[in-house]
């Protein structure tokens, strides 16, 4: 084929050595173009053939798929819907909060200094691992704890990943109370970066705040891992929806 001012010519030769006549598309209709047009406008399936008798062919129905896109309607644009709850998907914080709730985690205690080099702690189980090499952690802190300086970029800080049995300090570095190392019925010692290491958790992370980023209502907080213990016979102390629970093999 080949295209010229006056639309497309054909190049293959009838027998008698001589060109076919020219064919202008704008004034001449061709079995094919029929079926192009029908495809265009969703009245035949993609699969049809395109010969004089698929005009005799059934009608293929345009089902939309549900979910996939938003839906126009006189030239605008209707909010994509949850199909599941029949209503329109606007998540409130208190419905995110109870759905993220379904995904069990572990359960730490976050310890750092402040500017005073005054040991402070929050309880927290937005932890997660980042990468291996280098070795890296984030945590999720809440921009308005009242210990949230304390964990700027360069300052050191402890993960304790707690044990089954550790309610009770899960609960005291929950608390609104300022200063959570006055009264405690629990023991701590000092780790190798100044940072209070929980006696008897399963799991400490010694680690250095390598960058803050912004997330919504928190701070995500990268550290690099610089020293690591952990026990490998003890259980964890595990959050699901809303309450503590334990692991049961």
């Amino acid at each position: 084929m080949i295209t010229t001012s006056r639309g497309w010519i054909s190049t293959a030769k009838e027998p008698c050595g001589r060109y076919p006549p020219r064919t202008d598309p704008m004034t001449t209709t061709t079995p094919m173009m029929k079926n192009m047009e029908l495809f265009r406008f969703g009245l035949i399936s993609i699969g049809a053939e395109c010969r004089p008798r698929t005009v005799k062919m059934a009608l293929a129905l345009r089902v939309p798929r549900p979910g996939l896109s938003p839906r126009r309607s006189a030239g605008k644009l209707r909010p994509r819907t949850d199909l599941s709850m029949g209503r329109n998907m606007a998540v409130s914080p208190r419905e995110l909060r109870d759905v993220l709730g379904s995904f069990a985690t572990g359960v730490t205690i976050i310890t750092g200094v402040d500017d005073q080099d005054r040991p402070v702690g929050l309880t927290a189980n937005s932890f997660n691992s980042v990468s291996l090499d280098p070795p890296l952690i984030l945590f999720s802190l809440d921009r308005n704890a009242n210990c949230a300086s304390a964990f700027a970029e360069g300052r050191p800080f402890v993960v304790n990943v707690l044990r089954d049995d550790q309610q009770p300090q899960s609960n005291h570095f929950a608390s609104k109370t300022d200063d959570k190392f006055a009264e405690m019925d629990f023991t701590w010692t000092t780790g190798n970066n100044g940072c209070a290491v929980i006696e008897g958790a399963l799991a400490h992370l010694e680690c250095t705040c390598e960058s803050l980023h912004e997330g919504g209502d928190h701070w995500i907080v990268i550290g690099r891992v610089s020293r690591i213990e952990a026990d490998p016979e003890g259980r964890p102390l595990v959050f699901f929806r809303g309450r503590y629970a334990n692991l049961n093999d």
